[in-house]
């Protein structure tokens, strides 16, 4: 090899070493920037129950404050419901409610995670 060659190797090391440990930081630090999210519910999303159930359970991959609970059937018609808990951080919450009859639900939920960023979503289920 020439010198040049020798040379331009010898330059460009700083670079490499500089740029791959920005790139191991980055990716050390990537869980820092997730945020919560819903990891399971119960009833699932899209489950067909031959049981009306009388409680629903959010679970949240990590604490958050869930803020609000709504559940609607047929024609948007909302569902009375009860929280068991004082509203609280936590990783799951729950509501309670009288049996449902035969229909296609909607559970609507929204919560603000530790780190003050609001999420919401939904569960859809339908009892036979």
């Amino acid at each position: 090899m020439t010198k040049r060659v020798h040379a331009m190797r010898r330059r460009s090391r700083p670079l490499l070493a500089t740029m791959l440990a920005a790139a191991i930081g980055l990716f050390a630090t990537a869980p820092a920037f997730a945020h919560a999210r819903l990891t399971s519910s119960d009833p699932a999303d899209g489950a067909k129950l031959s049981a009306a159930p009388t409680s629903a359970r959010l679970s949240f991959s990590e604490t958050v404050l869930v803020t609000d609970v709504s559940l609607a059937g047929a024609a948007g018609r909302e569902v009375e419901t009860h929280r068991e808990s004082a509203m609280r951080p936590a990783a799951q919450s729950e509501v309670t409610f009288d049996a449902l009859p035969p229909g296609d639900y909607r559970l609507q939920w929204r919560a603000q995670s530790a780190d003050g960023h609001p999420m919401s979503g939904s569960i859809g289920f339908t009892v036979k």
